[in-house]
């Protein structure tokens, strides 16, 4: 809902994110890499995804309190895409490599292959 609504209403008005609710973007890479059960041996999708969620949220009080440099503000836009939606491409890959079975299941119809 939040992305949406940056495509439909301009910046600087409270509707372009839905009066911050983008700000949550950064709880999602905090919570996975806590929350997932096979977190142990995977510390570097762990650091990856902590470093994702610190920098989303820096990035949005870097905008938040103005501090974005006005020349730069496209440049540090599409900066901060890349990185924060490069961490939803990293983790699914880490995901489908980390449980293959689960995807051979639904190719073949089921847990006997049938």
């Amino acid at each position: 809902m939040s992305m949406t609504s940056n495509g439909i209403f301009t910046m600087r008005t409270p509707l372009h994110g839905l009066y911050g609710l983008g700000l949550f973007m950064a709880l999602v890479p905090a919570f996975f890499a806590v929350e997932f059960p096979w977190r142990e041996g995977r510390t570097a999708l762990s650091s990856l995804s902590m470093a994702a969620a610190l920098f989303n949220m820096s990035y949005e009080w870097l905008i938040v309190s103005g501090f974005d440099p006005p020349g730069f503000r496209g440049l540090t836009q599409r900066v901060a895409t890349i990185v924060i939606f490069g961490w939803y491409s990293a983790a699914a890959i880490a995901v489908g490599r980390a449980h293959p079975a689960s995807r051979r299941t639904e190719l073949t119809g089921g847990p006997g292959g049938q």
